[in-house]
Parts: C-alpha cells; structure tokens; sequence
C-alpha cells in the first residue's frame, strides 16, 4: 500500500470518499520532505507510520491535514523511541515550562519539579497513562502545547503545596480601602452587607469562569498563559476576564440595590473602590472556598 491507501484506511468510509488522491499523495511528500528539513538531525520517521498519524489527526469532511504536521514529525519520531528527537522534546520541555512558570511566583526548585514532572509525563507517562506526547494532535505549535502541560503541572503543584487560607471576615480591608472619612462610615455600616453580596456574586459565576479566576489572582498565570492553556488567542483570553469582571461588579450592584442608604455620589465612590481593589478581594474570596 502507498502512503495515499495508508491514510485513507485510517478514515471512516465516508471521509475517505471523494479525496483527491493525487492531490493528497502530493502533499504528504511535501510534509515528509518539510519535516525531514525542519528536523534533519533525528532519524527519518517512518513515512507510512507519519501517515497514519496525520490521518488519526486530521479533522472535518473531507480530512484537513494537521496545521503543524512538522511538529508531529518530531513527536512521532520521539514516540518511536529515536533519542535525538527525545532530546529535543526534553530541551522543549525545560524552555517552555520555565517560560509557563516565569509568571507565577514559584521558587526555583518548584519550577524545577514542575519541569521534571512535564518531562515525565510527556515522555513516559505515569499511572494514569502512557506518554501524553501521544495526544498532541499538530492543530498547534508543539512548544505552545508543551508549555500548556507545563503550566497544567504548576497548577496541581500550586494546589498540592499551598495552605488553605482562612475564611474571609473582613471583607473592607481588601475591597474598601480609602482616606475618606465618609467611606469609613459607609464601611462601618455596610460591611457585612458588602462582604456577604460580594461573595454571592462570585458563587454564580459558572465552574469554568471561576476557574479562571483562580488561575489568574492565586495560581498567578499570565493572560498569555490563560491563552496557551485553553487553546484559545491572547485577546480571547483578555475578553473573558474582562466579562468576568464586568460581571461580578455588576452582580455585587445588583445584590446590594435598595440596601444601602447612600447619595449617588457616595455609591459611586464605593463602586470605584471596589473596581480598584476587585482583585485583592476576589482572592480572599476564592481561597475561603477552598
């Protein structure tokens, strides 16, 4: 079988239909040829073992190849054991997962182990599992993707590593903090009310959106970051955070409506406090639900 018929027996039948096979057959030479430049030190990967991977991984009808089969030469070769190209993914390993951690205040050491856990888990696999090489798919970059292993790695040490902080109390010290003698009153007041509204703001917000949150004002990861981890651009990312800040301040409005016996002009000086200092809070918050 030519490498055309080894793609296609990987397709379910009605993918396979209707390509043009010498179109096809044109461009996987041109891949394997790519990948072999791109990568001249490692050994040739078996070219009927890379088609079969591209068919595995391509998507819609008909089949679209991989954006970054290139990438998936090296990975298929490192996964057929070649030692050079399992030097170069180790190396990738190291310079993406320091540029994932570079954000997030870890120590050395820490940085360190996070690195050793992402060579681990992408190289050999662990109790859950074989090498997670396996599972990228060349829809991008691999540096991209290794760095989103990486930084996946620093949240569960993050987590593992980190005390429980204490429940929050004083919800003015992080949210309400000003010189005005007015807001001290309206604080002294209101505190509860503002604590207790806050924090129902940040519990309707869904799974995923505190989740975001917490990657961003605990774990510390950058918006760049954000982005590489859920596969998305950098100005998506931003754009979440942005509604999810929109909304908590509007939910924490809305909570306190009618509650407060305030002038306009006061309220309005008590929203911009909490604009300021929405992070600060959103921490407490976040960490007194465990």
């Amino acid at each position: 079988m030519g490498l055309v018929a080894e793609y296609l027996a990987e397709l379910e039948a009605d993918r396979a239909a209707g390509v043009d096979e010498v179109a096809l057959a044109a461009r996987l030479d041109q891949l394997c040829e790519a990948a072999a430049r791109q990568w001249p030190a490692i050994a040739p990967v078996d070219p009927v073992a890379f088609a079969r991977c591209l068919a595995q991984r391509s998507h819609g009808t008909p089949p679209e190849l991989p954006s970054h089969a290139v990438d998936l030469y090296l990975a298929c070769g490192c996964l057929a054991g070649d030692s050079l190209a399992i030097g170069i993914v180790e190396q990738m390993c190291v310079i993406e997962g320091r540029r994932g951690c570079q954000h997030m205040r870890l120590a050395d050491d820490a940085i360190d182990e996070v690195i050793q856990r992402t060579r681990i888990g992408v190289l050999v696999g662990g109790s859950e599992g074989g090498a997670r090489l396996a599972d990228y798919r060349g829809s991008g970059e691999l540096r991209g993707w290794l760095r989103a292993v990486a930084i996946r790695e620093a949240l569960m040490w993050l987590r593992a590593n980190t005390r429980a902080a204490k429940r929050a109390t004083e919800f003015e010290d992080d949210v309400l903090v000003g010189n005005d003698p007015t807001l001290d009153a309206l604080k002294a007041r209101y505190r509860d009310l503002f604590r207790v509204a806050f924090e129902r703001a940040v519990a309707r917000l869904a799974p995923h959106e505190r989740t975001l949150l917490r990657q961003v004002v605990i774990d510390r990861v950058a918006v760049e970051d954000i982005a590489a981890l859920h596969g998305v651009h950098r100005v998506t990312a931003s754009r979440w955070l942005q509604r999810i800040r929109r909304a908590l301040l509007d939910a924490t409005r809305a909570e306190l409506a009618g509650q407060i016996d305030a002038t306009p002009e006061e309220l309005d000086s008590v929203w911009r406090l909490i604009d300021s200092n929405l992070e600060a809070s959103v921490e407490r918050v976040l960490r007194s639900q465990g």
